[in-house]
């Protein structure tokens, strides 16, 4: 039977962190970075400021990378991002693209900054690999969007597993009873 150890050693920092601080390598022994997500930022950080014509050069051979994420499509989204170790949820929508609005959410729980104080604890504990981001519904009209959202907060705020803190007050509406979303 293979033990599962559920801490590591950053070899950039030093600390003792959680498996899932550290980013996914297969060709390591662990399946992990040997350097936690925070140091390895930093590093490449500090490789993309100390060589900023290799990273000129680089962009301009390689002008379609990983731009297909960027653009924006006429669609808005009622969005859930899951916790999956503890099953808890929370609910919202966007009339920007998908990949933007998880960015956006990783990218202050990653500092510390996430208005929702239940989210934060929870990023804090399992991690951001224990979050999985999964669009329910697209709508071609923001206002659908929103009623939706809200419809799916009201049903489930009281929840121990919803983690929105407050119930919005547009008028909900349930995705079968409209037509604009998937």
């Amino acid at each position: 039977m293979k033990i599962q150890i559920n801490i590591k050693k950053c070899g950039g920092c030093g600390e003792v962190k959680h498996r899932t601080e550290f980013s996914k390598n297969k060709r390591m022994k662990d399946g992990l970075q040997v350097e936690c997500k925070v140091c390895n930022k930093k590093r490449n950080k500090k490789f993309r400021e100390k060589n900023p014509e290799y990273m000129k050069e680089w962009s301009n051979k390689n002008p379609n990378y990983n731009t297909s994420w960027a653009k924006d499509t006429e669609e808005s989204i009622v969005y859930v991002l899951k916790n999956v170790v503890t099953g808890e949820i929370y609910y919202g929508s966007s009339k920007n693209n998908r990949s933007y609005r998880r960015s956006y959410h990783f990218s202050l729980l990653r500092r510390n900054k996430h208005c929702n104080e239940q989210i934060q604890q929870s990023y804090n504990l399992f991690g951001e690999e224990a979050f999985d981001f999964q669009v329910i519904h697209q709508c071609k009209n923001p206002e659908t969007a929103r009623q939706i959202e809200s419809w799916y907060i009201q049903k489930n705020i009281d929840k121990n597993w919803c983690l929105n803190q407050r119930i919005s007050n547009v008028p909900p509406l349930n995705p079968a009873n409209t037509q604009e979303s998937a």
